[in-house]
């Protein structure tokens, strides 16, 4: 709903605000937490965008504009790095507040008949009160894959990734696609490879701007490495204990599936001084640990 600055409301107490300037987060002394009551009158309507979360705390997303940003004089803090340094299971308020923003702020206008759009009520709903349409929160669907052949793993670098920096193979499914099927095909797009035994392990909400990552393991059925997509710089295969610089495993599904093919297939080396041949002792479960979980 839209709201005047500042909110006097009975359940004001309860409500916690996460303002976004563009695509910036801004932080307080203390905290990228706002109360109502923290925030200077405005005499103008501004939109609370519900947020789901657990507990009996209310919390809001509102994107404000540059004037109240400076009064504020608040710290702006890009997403991205927000996620660097909480890592993502504290991060996901915050993502899903900026996923929020970004959907208000490219559906003011009804897509059928040009007119402005408003929220309904408390619903996380954009209407069009001429045309009757509705526009919901949108997400947009991807695949993020590690495909494996024995202790080693496909891992390609981006155009935009920093130099050595490796990732899983991801592209967005299309219209008409399930997301197995998505998968064999951005990996014969990107890699030139064909693979097998797809397998679905984890899934992340992604809010840059509005992915959702599926995540699936995929064993190599056949082929050589052939950079199909122009977007990839590089990609080859590495062992699994001896990989470059990856995504962190608190940060992306990326890293969570890197991890846990090497929790799967980890192992130390041990000298067979009997034999003098090296082989793999697989570790106990009690070394081993949990896998991470998702």
């Amino acid at each position: 709903m839209h709201y005047v600055l500042p909110l006097r409301e009975p359940t004001d107490e309860r409500l916690q605000l996460l303002l976004f300037h563009g695509r910036y987060l801004l932080q307080g002394e203390e905290s990228y937490l706002w109360r109502p009551d923290q925030l200077p009158a405005l005499g103008k309507e501004v939109p609370l965008l519900p947020l789901q979360a657990p507990g009996s705390a209310r919390y809001a997303a509102v994107p404000v504009g540059e004037a109240l940003a400076r009064e504020l004089g608040a710290r702006p803090v890009g997403t991205r790095e927000l996620l660097l340094q909480e890592g993502f299971d504290r991060f996901s308020l915050v993502g899903q507040g900026s996923q929020m923003v970004h959907w208000y702020s490219t559906h003011r206008f009804c897509g059928r008949c040009g007119q402005p759009t408003a929220l309904r009520g408390p619903r996380r709903v954009l209407g069009c009160e001429p045309c009757g349409v509705d526009y919901y929160p949108r997400i947009s669907p991807c695949i993020i894959v590690l495909v494996t052949r024995g202790r080693e793993v496909l891992l390609a670098r981006h155009a935009r990734h920093p130099s050595g920096f490796y990732s899983c193979l991801a592209g967005f499914i299309e219209a008409g696609e399930t997301p197995e099927q998505a998968v064999h095909r951005e990996v014969a797009e990107e890699a030139g490879i064909t693979i097998r035994d797809v397998r679905y392990v984890a899934s992340q909400p992604w809010p840059f701007p509005s992915q959702l990552m599926l995540g699936y393991f995929a064993e190599h059925a056949g082929g050589d490495i052939r950079l199909v997509d122009r977007e990839l710089e590089s990609a080859q295969w590495f062992d699994i204990d001896k990989l470059p610089p990856v995504p962190s495993a608190d940060i992306s599904v990326a890293g969570r599936l890197i991890q846990r093919y090497r929790n799967e297939k980890g192992g130390r080396k041990k000298r067979d001084r009997e034999k003098g041949e090296e082989k793999w002792e697989e570790k106990g479960e009690e070394e081993k640990g949990d896998s991470p979980s998702f």
